[in-house]
């Protein structure tokens, strides 16, 4: 997502990548998600990702192929 912003216990932005599980939105919809919602985050800051806790737990259990892939 871009442009975020909260507003009380919102968080508001863009959605800029084409979801992979989903297709009732697509790029460019605009989100709101309640902060008591986000159970984990993740981005990208010059090629490395930051959170994705639960994420980076299941990656050890992977074949490499796989965990490439996420």
């Amino acid at each position: 997502m871009t442009r975020l912003f909260r507003r009380g216990n919102r968080l508001h932005g863009v959605l800029d990548t084409p979801p992979r599980l989903v297709r009732f939105v697509r790029p460019g919809h605009e989100l709101e998600v309640r902060t008591e919602a986000i159970v984990d985050w993740m981005y990208f800051r010059n090629g490395r990702m930051i959170g994705n806790h639960t994420g980076r737990v299941l990656l050890r259990y992977l074949p490499p192929a796989e965990a490439a892939k996420l």
